[in-house]
């Protein structure tokens, strides 16, 4: 035996391997989630075809809706061995889900528009020929809403009894005539292997902007703080200091997000201002400016989240404390005096959230802070007031 025919012996055993591993079909399924009318939905995605086959576009989709009396991954792992044959000849995608609960007919045509783009978006299956089956289950739908679902299903498969296989439709059908090949009524054109990897890495890319979920953030931002009108008092000459004028304040998050649209949060602030020259009437000096810390938790909830754009609102509290420095002069040479007053805050606040990547984001936001101390300090009695902020963050 020569080398040449040495080398290919030792290699056919992996040859065949390497076959056998990428000609084998899948027979896992892919859990998914959707979420409607605040509902979320979990379902299965199955297919006999291999995981780079089955990731080329223009496949058949069939979606099934599980009855009441299964739970979806058991009806979808029972259907293995009754779809294997169909799978794979024709190259189907099924989907296994149960129906929400909703309001009437016209949310379930949402519903069901709404769910089959979602899929297409991540598979790009042949929209022309998508197929939906009623296993068991009453059906929310009367005949007159059938031309409307005609317009993204070929094929509404009921069972033999329902009231919809009696439907002047040709594209609704009994069980037992799903070999029937039948058509949208709105023909949708093939996408092409390239524009199906790029738009599936956009929507990937979205998807990811999209989710919150599990995730740790951190922003600074800068605001100027205004001291409401009523919290206000006259300049503070035994502490030189007038916390009124100086309204830069630095607010620093940190938090957790436990879902994609609650999470709790530590909440930092801090402002101060240096020295200044007094020198009018009969007061004159130096007074050697103040500082202002807050800390307190809270908790942020987010009830809109559009691709890149978040809109958010943060509950927080905790303890506020304000020191003047005092300072040197006063009135008739006597010094400035040193001050400080702590108390509780409650604070509120409505932002967005745009996200420049998966783990950077800009912020802004309008914040009402309630707070009074039982001494007035620095020309204030309170750190009631508004604050607009506008800053950066990172999330991971």
């Amino acid at each position: 035996m020569n080398q040449k025919q040495q080398i290919i012996k030792k290699a056919f055993p992996l040859v065949i391997l390497f076959s056998l591993i990428v000609m084998t079909p899948i027979t896992g399924q892919e859990r998914r989630s959707y979420t409607f009318n605040k509902q979320l939905i979990e379902y299965y995605i199955f297919s006999n075809m291999t995981t780079s086959y089955a990731k080329f576009p223009n496949h058949k989709a069939k979606f099934i809706i599980v009855d009441s009396t299964s739970t979806v991954h058991e009806y979808s792992k029972s259907n293995k061995i009754n779809i294997a044959k169909e799978a794979g000849k024709q190259e189907t995608l099924y989907y296994y889900f149960k129906l929400p609960k909703l309001r009437d007919e016209k949310q379930y045509l949402k519903f069901f528009e709404g769910f089959i783009e979602e899929n297409y978006r991540k598979d790009f299956f042949d929209r022309n020929t998508v197929s939906l089956k009623f296993s068991n289950e009453k059906i929310p739908l009367d005949c007159e809403s059938l031309g409307f679902l005609n317009t993204f299903l070929a094929t509404l498969i009921v069972e033999e009894n329902s009231e919809l296989a009696h439907c002047k439709e040709a594209f609704v059908i009994s069980g037992r005539e799903e070999q029937k090949n039948l058509k949208t009524s709105v023909e949708y054109a093939h996408i092409s292997y390239k524009a199906s990897q790029q738009e599936r890495n956009y929507f990937e890319a979205i998807s990811q902007l999209k989710n919150w979920n599990k995730t740790f953030f951190l922003d600074i931002s800068l605001g100027q703080h205004f001291i409401d009108s009523d919290y206000k008092t006259s300049f503070d000459e035994e502490t030189l200091v007038d916390i009124s004028e100086t309204n830069s304040m630095w607010q620093i998050n940190i938090g957790y997000m436990f879902s994609n649209t609650v999470g709790g949060l530590l909440d930092l602030g801090f402002m101060s201002s240096q020295e200044r020259d007094i020198n009018f009437s009969t007061l004159s000096g130096t007074g050697s400016g103040f500082g202002v810390f807050k800390a307190g938790l809270g908790v942020r909830y987010m009830p809109i989240i559009k691709k890149n754009w978040s809109v958010y609102s943060d509950l927080k509290g905790g303890a506020l404390a304000v020191k003047a420095a005092g300072g040197t002069g006063g009135i008739g040479g006597t010094n400035a005096t040193e001050k400080q007053e702590a108390t509780n805050y409650l604070g509120i606040s409505v932002g967005a959230i745009y996200r420049l990547g998966k783990g950077v984001f800009l912020k802004s936001n309008l914040e009402y802070t309630s707070s009074s101390f039982e001494n007035r300090i620095g020309s204030i009695s309170g750190f009631t007031g508004y604050t607009l902020n506008l800053g950066m963050g990172f999330s991971f």
